[in-house]
């Protein structure tokens, strides 16, 4: 990662300080564990939905989705699954084509 990616994302990171999920921790990581382990879309939104509510009401989704990207985060930020730094649905299963959930 090159420096100005490292002072960027720093900086992004300490506009997260007013995100909505500063102080659910215990939540973000239980669920994002599920997230993880899902074996079907389903799961994986069910996994994911508790997270996506926080991301729906946050005014720092564009500074998290900056951090997501730069620092290559692998989880549920602003509002999307990511993979090493990429956006996915948060259906999004490893190994599984993407396909459209019945709401």
């Amino acid at each position: 990662m090159s420096r100005s990616t490292v002072l960027l994302a720093r900086a992004a990171a300490r506009e997260l300080r007013a995100a909505e999920c500063k102080d659910e921790a215990e939540l973000w990581t239980k669920q994002e564990a599920k997230h993880a382990a899902a074996r079907t879309q389903t799961a994986a939104l069910r996994a994911a939905k508790p997270l996506l509510k926080l991301c729906s009401e946050c005014p720092m989704v564009q500074a998290c989705e900056t951090w997501a990207r730069l620092d290559r985060y692998t989880g549920i930020a602003a509002g999307q699954a990511w993979e090493d730094g990429k956006a996915t649905p948060p259906a999004w299963v490893p190994g599984h084509p993407p396909r459209s959930l019945a709401s």
